[in-house]
């Protein structure tokens, strides 16, 4: 079972394609509060609470149910943070591998980290939703990290290589580089033992 707790609820992923939603309220502790049907086995979950600061002060933000898939598909769902009911489902293809999903700190609120043959950002920036590749190489596990040069990162693991990285810049998209030309490009190739791009103009 693959296991997430928040809010006063408990979410388990089964191996009969399910999620289940417990509640550990004092009062009614362990009472099977929804289920849903997944279209494969779930590999990892991530409960987190995301939305939008309002002025004065005043937060509007909605609890996620983020399912990471065996079949490389994250899912989202929306989950009322009293009755543990799910509704309001998204579905987005991230990659050929499982989806392992991680919650990071950025810009002083949560976000999700969702790790699959590419690894992506979900967050909520500028009253808006954003699910964003990340131009980087493939990691296995990640975790928020903190120190006084990096007060808001990422330690994570690619092959065998323990990384640090600072995600900035938010709202842009993250693999896109713009270069200059003098004139019209007419064709292109990629250099592939010294991964050069070369360029006729």
């Amino acid at each position: 079972a693959v296991v997430s707790t928040q809010s006063g609820h408990y979410a388990g992923g089964l191996a009969d394609e399910t999620v289940k939603i417990i509640s550990l309220d004092t009062s009614d502790c362990l009472t099977q509060k929804s289920t849903q049907a997944l279209p494969a086995r779930p590999e990892s979950l991530c409960i987190v609470e995301m939305g939008q600061q309002e002025e004065g002060g005043n937060s509007s933000s909605t609890m996620f149910l983020n399912i990471g898939l065996s079949i490389g598909v994250l899912t989202r769902t929306v989950m009322d943070t009293v009755t543990g009911e799910l509704s309001d489902t998204r579905t987005r293809y991230l990659g050929t591998r499982a989806v392992k999903l991680f919650r990071i700190p950025v810009h002083g609120v949560d976000a999700v980290l969702a790790i699959s043959s590419r690894t992506w950002l979900s967050y909520f920036y500028q009253s808006r939703f954003h699910l964003s590749p990340l131009s980087y190489d493939t990691l296995e596990y990640a975790c928020g990290f903190s120190s006084e040069q990096c007060t808001q990162g990422v330690v994570a693991i690619s092959s065998n290589t323990l990384r640090i990285l600072a995600l900035e810049k938010l709202g842009a998209v993250f693999n896109q580089v713009t270069m200059p030309l003098k004139y019209t490009p007419r064709k292109f190739v990629i250099d592939e033992e010294s991964s050069n791009m070369i360029l006729i103009e």
